[in-house]
């Protein structure tokens, strides 16, 4: 299909460790999105559980808004208190939905499982 950028979207939240919580896939014209939807795992306050659950489509809606390229890069300058984003990282897009998940399973849900299985020392 051809050549793509992704990020990956990380809660920064007081007095606990990072936690990934969705990718973000585009070739530069279409956006992607994929989410964490388990958000009472990590968030200790219900009445903050809304507010992420609503962040996904807060953000595709902000993406189609202003395009895919401008958007990445309206969150590279924006996001950098409760949700950060990594640095692009190219990729090769064999098709939307298969390297979206691929990435979500690698950098979301294998971070999940290690926090609930920790390694033993």
């Amino acid at each position: 299909m051809g050549t793509g950028e992704w990020v990956l979207f990380s809660a920064h939240l007081p007095e606990r460790k990072p936690v990934p919580i969705g990718i973000l896939l585009t070739d530069g014209q279409e956006l992607h999105l994929k989410f964490r939807s388990d958000w009472t795992s990590i968030l200790p306050n219900e009445g903050e559980i809304e507010v992420w659950r609503e962040l996904p489509e807060d953000l595709a809606r902000k993406g189609r808004e202003l395009g895919a390229t401008p958007f990445l890069a309206f969150l590279e300058s924006t996001a950098s208190h409760a949700v950060r984003v990594s640095e692009r990282q190219r990729i090769e897009i064999r098709d939307f939905e298969t390297t979206l998940s691929d990435l979500y399973e690698m950098h979301v849900m294998r971070s999940q499982q290690k926090q609930a299985f920790p390694s033993q020392a």
